[in-house]
């Protein structure tokens, strides 16, 4: 099963220090997350919890083949929201 992400990502240059900082900080051989099933905003989301950033994604089935994904991110006061697609290949 493949997913696509594709983030909303505004033209400003403010964010792209972050998200480099964020996926240089994801790479690894170890596990650095677990997903396990959280109350966000009143609904049981699946969630996925970083061990050393202070991110928590949560994520609600839209269709088959669409996850909606809010990512948490601690420092900043809004969420960002996100679309996962299945792909075929």
């Amino acid at each position: 099963m493949n997913w696509n992400l594709k983030l909303p990502i505004h033209k400003n240059n403010f964010l792209k220090p972050l998200l480099v900082s964020i996926n240089y900080l994801m790479k690894t051989e170890n596990s650095q997350t677990k997903l396990q099933m959280m109350e966000y905003r009143g609904k049981v989301s699946a969630t996925m919890i970083y061990d050393y950033l202070p991110i928590n994604d949560s994520f609600r089935k839209v269709d088959e083949n669409t996850l909606f994904g809010i990512m948490d991110y601690k420092n900043l006061p809004q969420p960002f929201f996100f679309v996962l697609k299945r792909c075929y290949k």
